[in-house]
């Protein structure tokens, strides 16, 4: 065992924004977590200028790298000494307590492989707003902090999928573990939805998840913000580089590992790509066609995004125009703080 060996490594990534990158680092040193045991891991296409003071005893690691989101994300995990890796976005921040309340649920459990707390949506200033998905029909009902087995974890997948276990990079940690994974070698192929690959990969380890119902995360919602964005073509653009990696996940995995696992991978790959045609503005007729292959899967398979989008298949199947139309009139209200 090496002595100096952190508790925890971080690691932000940061391609072409400079602006918020400062407050994700500074909430790493204000951590209540004795920051002593806390790597920082720094990946970026600029020289980032460190906040100061430098919190005293954090290890800073800056790496200056030119390449995708996935090979930003692999050169920082592959750089971390700890067992635990939690990822933050350039935009993003975490509360002071965070480190510690994420650390204590792996504590002594050796089995838990995937961690993931709620979120807190702020706007470019830094202040709350009211952001969420165009019609949150399933509304998380987990309270507190719960562990999910791995005996019955894929069961629980439409729970876990409706309180959002699949989001936000800077919700989560992992262990080391899942980097074993024959999935995970593909990181570097990945240009965006790194928050899916990652808990995909996770579910596919096999392993307890561990889900935190306080929002831990302030996940800041801004103009180049693709993810969160109500611009078509940003939105478009997203939607894309997730059915990409979903494509990936697919075409690397099959039924011998789980076939539940598989099918899920399945659906959700066409549910991006039928969402990608949606905000693509394509005929009718192939919104149809892909919209019919998402009715293919089971109802027990139900989550949220599944809801919403069959709500906003069957207005764009009457009108295209009118669907975007309101899915932009929703967005832009719900983003009203």
């Amino acid at each position: 065992m090496i002595e100096d060996r952190p508790d925890i490594s971080v690691v932000i990534t940061a391609y072409n924004r400079r602006r918020f990158v400062a407050d994700a680092i500074k909430s790493v040193f204000d951590q209540s977590y004795d920051t002593s045991k806390i790597e920082l891991i720094i990946i970026a296409n600029f020289d980032v200028d460190l906040p100061h003071p430098v919190q005293p005893g954090i290890k800073v690691k800056t790496i200056k790298l030119e390449g995708t989101v996935g090979e930003f994300l692999n050169e920082g995990v592959s750089q971390a000494r700890a067992e635990i890796v939690a990822f933050l976005d350039d935009d993003d921040m975490w509360e002071p307590y965070k480190v510690h309340k994420m650390l204590s649920a792996f504590d002594g459990n050796s089995e838990l492989i995937f961690y993931r707390n709620a979120v807190k949506y702020i706007g470019e200033n830094g202040k709350p707003i009211n952001n969420k998905r165009v019609l949150d029909i399933l509304p998380c009902k987990l309270k507190g902090f719960h562990i999910f087995r791995k005996e019955g974890l894929i069961k629980a997948l439409p729970v876990i999928l409706t309180c959002g276990g699949d989001f936000n990079l800077s919700t989560f940690a992992c262990r080391k573990k899942i980097m074993e994974a024959t999935q995970y070698k593909k990181l570097r192929l990945i240009e965006g939805g790194t928050d899916a690959f990652f808990f995909w990969v996770a579910v596919l380890t096999q392993g307890e998840f561990g889900i935190e119902s306080e929002g831990l995360t302030f996940h800041r919602v801004h103009n180049l913000n693709a993810s969160g964005s109500i611009d078509i073509s940003s939105k478009s653009s997203e939607i894309m580089r997730q059915v990409r990696t979903f494509k990936i996940l697919v075409e690397h995995s099959d039924e011998s590992t789980d076939g539940r696992v598989y099918g899920w991978l399945n659906l959700l790959y066409h549910e991006y790509n039928e969402m990608s045609l949606i905000f693509g503005m394509k005929s009718r007729k192939t919104v149809g066609g892909e919209f019919i292959q998402t009715l293919r899967y089971p109802i027990r398979m139900m989550h949220t995004m599944r809801i919403e989008l069959f709500l906003l298949s069957i207005v764009y199947l009457i009108s295209p125009t009118l669907a975007l139309d309101l899915y932009n009139k929703i967005s832009s209200k719900l983003r009203k703080g």
